[in-house]
Formats: structure tokens, C-alpha cells, sequence
């Protein structure tokens, strides 16, 4: 009978702090709903499966198929590297556009128009080839682009050792690095609010497919640059930006999420963007909580005879009625000429209390 009490008492103990932990934790997918793919974290709006995504262009599918599994942004076909609720943005694999280089597979264009995302405008356009002109129209008839050239008698690049070079390697991974300016390769910022990239590739005299081989992408100049060991071709992230449908603006808990409306011609209707409000942390688009900033040292921190009270949203210092007590006491018995010997735990963990 005693132990059966035990086990009863350790099992409810376990349900409590299950449901304890599962509140505590804001959650980042719906309800039943896959929130990772390999290491990939898949917040919503993204979702994996049916009813677990917002609506079908954040559809992620998950290839299990290798080792590790890859999340595909699945209207697109793009392996996605990551998703940051923070900025609206996707880490996605970016298509290398070629011409005229042997032993590579050509990327597909991107045409993301009629979606919610746009190309970030912290990519940064790239370009390699010897007297070769990389343009981008991005509100036709305007283009940007940039020029490369190479010095002396060549007159042709080696695509396979270009693109490493375009690489810095550090302690967190692989990153775009700004190593070209204008010989063997060239690069530029590219405008906001574009939905499309198909570059044109042409020598300076504007003739395609003529001369060397020439490439083109855009990555995130921020953003980590993945090369698998058994891939022969180096991977570089794209940045796309995207926005919610304001027909889910009723879905939003306005006292812990605050919304920003945007508005141009990329969209037929207004959009928007979400985030916890400060004092919040979680998923904007499913529930925001509160941050306990009494245990959080990140945050401010009462002192002296103040105890911190969490609230929501924010937190107060309160005089704490044990301190109080305790500092009359000392004072009293420092008047008489004694010394109070008293080890008094502060409810202030991060800074030592004084009276």
C-alpha cells in the first residue's frame, strides 16, 4: 500500500511539472504539429503537415529521405537553412544562375510574385567571369547590376575555385564575404521589395553566351554558407523576407503581440508583420508569454531592501517586510553597541542586499 502511495504521489508530481514546464514554454508550432525537421527549428506560420501552416505558400516538407532530413519550402522547392520569427526571414538555398561552365548544373530563376515573400534586401548580388556584365531588372526597364574582369591575357574563370573564395570560414560556420571588387568577380546591393531574380549574363559588349564561363546568385550577407562533403557545389543562403495576410489580423492577441501594417505594389492587399510585445517572448502568431524578470539577471534588478514582484508584461520593486524587519533590528543593535550575527538569505539573487 505504501508504495503504491509513492508511485501515485511521484506520478501526479511528474503530470505537475509536465503541465508546469508545457505552460511555462511559449509554444512555436500548433498543437500536434512537427516542430522540427533534422535540426531545423519550424515555427508557424511554417508548418509541416496538414492544418499546421497557415496557408499553403508556408507549407514545409520535410525530405527524410537522407541523413539529415531537409525542410523544403514546398511551393518553391527550396531546401530551407532557417526560420527567424525575430525578422521575417528564411534562410534558403540560393540558385547559382550560370552560363557557359562546364561540369555545372544551371540553378533555376526565382520568381517568388503572387506570395507573401520578398527578396531581402541584405542579399548581395554576386557575379564572376572575365569581362562579363551581371544585370538584374528589378522595376523594369530598370536594371543593377555590376561589371567583372580579369587581368592580363585570361580571359576565363575556374568556377570550382571562385566560389570557395567567396567564402570566409569562421569559429560559427561559413560566411559571404566581401572579397570581390571588380577582378574575376563583382558585387552589389540590390534594390528592396523584389520578388524576382533572373539574372542576364553577357559580356560588356552585351552579348550572351559569348566568352567565359559567368555566374550569378544573391546571399545574405549575414547568413551562414553551407558545402556538404560529399556536394561538389558550394551552397550560399538567400534571404527572403515575408509578411501575413491582413485577414489574420483577428487571429492576434493584441495584449501581448504588437502588429506593423506594410504596403506597396508587390502586394495586392495589405500586409503585415508581428511581435511580442516587451515583456513577452514566444510565437506572435500563436501565443506571446510573459517574461519572470525577478529571475532573469538579464533584466533590472531590485536593490536595498526591495524585493521584485513579476507582473505581466513588466515587474515592480516592493519594499520586502523580512528586510525591513531585519534592518530595524541591526540598526537597534548597532545602537547599543553590539554586533548582530544573522545570516539572512536575500530573496535578491544577482546582487547583494544591503540595508
Amino acid at each position: 500500500m505504501g508504495m503504491r502511495l509513492v508511485s501515485q504521489v511521484n506520478f501526479s508530481l511528474a503530470i505537475l511539472l509536465t503541465m508546469q514546464l508545457a505552460i511555462a514554454a511559449a509554444p512555436m508550432a500548433k498543437p500536434n504539429c512537427t516542430d522540427h525537421c533534422g535540426s531545423i527549428s519550424i515555427p508557424y506560420p511554417f508548418g509541416i503537415g496538414k492544418d499546421c501552416y497557415m496557408e499553403d505558400w508556408f507549407e514545409i516538407e520535410c525530405d527524410n529521405t537522407i541523413n539529415p532530413p531537409r525542410p523544403l519550402l514546398s511551393r518553391f522547392n527550396m531546401e530551407v537553412f532557417r526560420i527567424d520569427l525575430g525578422s521575417s526571414a528564411v534562410e534558403v538555398e540560393s540558385p547559382i544562375i550560370s552560363s557557359n561552365c562546364s561540369g555545372r548544373e544551371d540553378g533555376m530563376p526565382v520568381n517568388l510574385t503572387g506570395s507573401p515573400f520578398l527578396l531581402s534586401d541584405e542579399n548581395v548580388f554576386t557575379a564572376t567571369g572575365c569581362n562579363t556584365r551581371a544585370l538584374v531588372t528589378y522595376n523594369s526597364p530598370q536594371l543593377v547590376g555590376c561589371d567583372s574582369t580579369c587581368l592580363g591575357e585570361q580571359n576565363d574563370v575556374d568556377w570550382r575555385e571562385m566560389l570557395p573564395k567567396i567564402m570566409r570560414k569562421g569559429s560559427d560556420g561559413n560566411w559571404l564575404r566581401e572579397y570581390c571588387s571588380g577582378y574575376n568577380c563583382c558585387q552589389t546591393i540590390i534594390p528592396s521589395l523584389v520578388q524576382v531574380f533572373n539574372p542576364i549574363l553577357q559580356d560588356k559588349e552585351g552579348n550572351q553566351n559569348k566568352g567565359g564561363c559567368k555566374l550569378a546568385f544573391i546571399a545574405g550577407g549575414a547568413g551562414t554558407i553551407f558545402q556538404r562533403n560529399k556536394d561538389p557545389y558550394v551552397q550560399f543562403p538567400m534571404l527572403i523576407d515575408w509578411m501575413i495576410n491582413s485577414s489574420r489580423k483577428k487571429d492576434v492577441d493584441w495584449e501581448t503581440v504588437n502588429c506593423f501594417n506594410y504596403s506597396d505594389n508587390s502586394f495586392n492587399e495589405p500586409v503585415f508583420r508581428c511581435s511580442c510585445k516587451n515583456g513577452y517572448e514566444g510565437n506572435p502568431y500563436l501565443r506571446c508569454t510573459d517574461i519572470d524578470e525577478c529571475k532573469d539577471p538579464t533584466y533590472g534588478q531590485c536593490q536595498g531592501i526591495l524585493r521584485c514582484v513579476n507582473t505581466r508584461g513588466s515587474y515592480k520593486c516592493v519594499p520586502d517586510a523580512k528586510w525591513i524587519h531585519f534592518c530595524k533590528e541591526k540598526k537597534q543593535h548597532q545602537e547599543e553597541g553590539k554586533v548582530l550575527q544573522k545570516n539572512v538569505t536575500a530573496t535578491n539573487k544577482f546582487k547583494p542586499r544591503q540595508c
